[in-house]
């Protein structure tokens, strides 16, 4: 099969935009490269659920390939993502969508992670990294928004992300998400009790009075995950709501991936 799909893709030099269901594989990646001048969009699993082949060499493959790519869409089967997998994209300078899904993450997104997308995507108007596994704890502080406010935002427009909030709230915004129209809190995403308010607070000061602020409920597959305990995150969605005068400004999210 993947001999197949390689030489069908090698025959093929006007393609816009791909979807791969299964593990996509090196030589399957380098066989796009005939339609590197026309191929805008990816669409992709990555990672060794069933070839021998590391997500970091696919994507890389990918990005060396095809760097004209705007939009690139995976889900990464590895046993424990880290940023180094999809690193590669960076490569590609023209990326205006980004939306990464995985399974597990022990590591953590840190600054310098954030400033390299923002330096090396210009013009990014949505960033979706999301776990597919609701019972994921994040190591990712919910500080990290500052630092992706600072370095993306003028041109974000969608922004989801897993995070950690545990005592460590932001007092103040040193930069706002100035265009920002929806704001995706990761499922798996927990907060600590009496935390809640710092967190409100934050978020309310980080984004556009407009923009919406939900908690993720469906997987990059479609998968629901409605009925999952949000915790400390109602208490936000109500105070939010009081901040902003009574606006709806949190609520659950039910069209990220597969309608």
């Amino acid at each position: 099969m993947n001999r197949e799909l390689t030489q069908f893709l090698s025959n093929q030099t006007q393609l816009k935009e791909v979807t791969l269901f299964n593990s996509l594989t090196r030589s399957v990646a380098s066989a796009l490269g005939t339609s590197a001048h026309s191929l805008r969009a990816v669409t992709c699993h990555v990672g060794p659920k069933s070839v021998d082949e590391t997500a970091h060499e696919v994507v890389e493959t990918i990005a060396i390939t095809c760097p004209g790519l705007q939009e690139f869409t995976t889900i990464v089967n590895a046993d424990d993502f880290h940023f180094s997998d999809v690193e590669g994209l960076l490569r590609c300078n023209c990326l205006r969508d980004v939306h990464i899904s995985y399974c597990s993450q022990t590591s953590r997104l840190e600054q310098h992670h954030i400033q390299a997308m923002g330096s090396a995507w210009s013009g990014v108007e949505s960033l979706r990294i999301l776990a597919n596994n609701i019972f994921q704890r994040p190591n990712t502080p919910i500080s990290i928004l500052t630092t992706i406010a600072q370095c993306m935002g003028l041109t974000l427009k969608v922004l989801g992300i897993e995070v950690c909030v545990d005592g460590e709230v932001p007092m103040s915004v040193s930069a706002q998400l100035v265009n920002l129209h929806s704001l995706i809190i990761g499922d798996s995403s927990r907060i600590s009790p009496g935390d809640e308010e710092a967190v409100a607070s934050y978020l309310a000061a980080l984004c556009p009075h407009t923009a919406k602020i939900s908690m993720k409920t469906r997987d990059l597959s479609g998968v629901s995950t409605r009925g999952q305990p949000l915790e400390g995150w109602n208490m936000v969605a109500t105070l939010i709501r009081i901040l902003r005068g009574g606006d709806i400004g949190f609520q659950q999210e039910t069209t990220i991936g597969s309608a």
